[in-house]
């Protein structure tokens, strides 16, 4: 079997992958808006939307399950939705 050279991942000029653009799913977050306060997976997962999330790297979205179907969401908004969403708990 042989790929084409579409196929094969090209790599940077020291041989290291290209970085890849992150789309972090963020419904189950924007979901628990309306509880009086976090759980433990609450707080996990607005660390790794934090973590990937950061203003480090610009090109990264977020992903929100709506009625109306999937939607993508810039970084900055993304990061201001999770940002309200902490300040109405008073927690972190």
């Amino acid at each position: 079997m042989t790929l084409s050279s579409q196929t094969v991942l090209r790599r940077g000029a020291e041989g290291a992958p290209p970085s890849a653009r992150i789309v972090y799913d963020i419904t189950r977050l924007v979901t628990r808006a309306l509880n009086p306060a976090p759980n433990g997976i609450d707080r996990i997962d607005f660390a790794l939307a934090r973590h990937f999330l950061s203003p480090a790297d610009n090109r990264n979205g977020a992903l929100l399950c709506t009625c109306l179907g999937q939607r993508l969401a810039a970084r900055d908004a993304a990061l201001q939705s999770i940002g309200d969403i902490e300040a109405s708990w008073n927690e972190f």
